[in-house]
């Protein structure tokens, strides 16, 4: 059996169906904006590539038998009929909520696989060669792996202070203060405290980021991105606006940092979205390049599996734009939405970024 033995979520199991849904179709899907498959374009899979342990990658190449190969020797072989059975059932554990997954297991150990998904610190889940038919390159590559099953994924997860955006408290005193951070309600707490802000005259004024490191990262895509998140950030509290494409429009049409230009938020929040899904985190110092530079696979609710490939940037940020939106996580773990007073009689307030998938 394979010696990994914690049980894993969902999102964790459908890394390794992807694996061997992958193994089992031999081509990868190209997706739509709307995660529809597009027919006509299928990349060819040439191998796929796992590496448990550092410097000891296992290649895997599809086919009538799915050829296990290490530095280029074959040290087993797999018949297709064993995924074709395997891979619908490992998906129905998924769907089941089985966290131990027995079908997958005993996939995996036939595959010589002990891990069932990649280290959390990685956007690459994956390292796929396909051949593109339009340049005839096959080139591999680390692909990022997002999964639909029980729920939209996580685009970009909170982080505490290293995602919370700090602004000025305008037109606030202690009594303000003391209404706004006594309303506790569990439902809609967010919302009452930001009604109950600005029906007492008070607004919101971006100043910094709590963290210099995601603000270095920041800076790597756009100088101005922090300002741009930080109003959009403000727009979307306030008014409680959520899909970022909504929250855009609202951008363009106010221009509130006067860039005069249309189109500037857009492109900005275009960039920012891709290169979190592909490699820019809020913690690690990021040095401008994917992580992921083969593209992004998704697992749909039905078990298909699509892709974006790295060729097709602007089809992945149309989707990415289109299906996006902002989320609320919880204000006690992330330390946010809570007025606090300076030494200096100044009041501020952090508001947090999280990003996740729609429907």
């Amino acid at each position: 059996m394979p010696t990994e033995e914690k049980t894993k979520n969902k999102g964790e199991w459908s890394e390794f169906y992807t694996f061997a849904y992958l193994l089992r179709f031999g081509f990868l899907q190209a997706a739509d904006k709307d995660l529809n498959p597009i027919e006509n374009i299928r990349y060819p899979l040439v191998k796929i590539t796992r590496e448990e342990i550092a410097n000891k990658p296992i290649d895997y190449y599809p086919g009538e038998n799915i050829s296990i190969r290490k530095n280029g020797v074959e040290i087993a072989s797999i018949p297709l009929e064993v995924f074709e059975k395997a891979v619908p059932e490992i998906f129905k554990s998924i769907k089941d909520g089985d966290k131990n997954n027995p079908p997958g297991r005993e996939l995996m150990e036939k595959c010589l696989c002990k891990k069932v998904s990649a280290s959390n610190s990685e956007k690459k889940d994956l390292f796929i060669q396909a051949h593109d038919p339009r340049t005839g390159q096959e080139p591999q590559m680390g692909f990022s792996i997002k999964s639909y099953v029980g729920g939209p994924p996580t685009l970009f997860n909170a982080e505490k202070d290293q995602t919370n955006f700090v602004y000025d408290v305008t037109g606030c005193t202690d009594e303000i203060m003391t209404a706004v951070n006594g309303i506790n309600d569990k439902q809609k707490k967010i919302i009452k405290r930001m009604a109950c802000l600005t029906d007492a005259g008070c607004g919101l004024t971006y100043e910094k980021m709590a963290s210099t490191s995601f603000y270095d990262n920041l800076i790597m895509i756009e100088s101005r991105l922090p300002e741009i998140l930080g109003e959009m950030i403000r727009i979307s509290f306030l008014r409680n606006i959520l899909n970022v494409s909504e929250l855009v429009t609202v951008m363009e049409n106010e221009d509130p940092l006067g860039i005069g230009r249309k189109g500037f938020y857009t492109q900005k929040i275009r960039n920012f979205l891709k290169d979190v899904a592909l490699g820019m985190t809020p913690k690690k110092k990021w040095n401008g390049e994917e992580d992921a530079n083969g593209g992004y696979v998704a697992v749909k609710n039905d078990g298909s599996v699509v892709c974006y490939f790295v060729y097709d940037r602007v089809g992945f940020m149309d989707y990415l734009m289109a299906h996006t939106r902002l989320e609320r996580p919880s204000t006690t773990r992330h330390e946010y939405a809570m007025i606090w007073k300076t030494i200096d009689g100044e009041y501020k307030m952090k508001l947090n970024l999280q990003v996740r998938f729609t429907d």
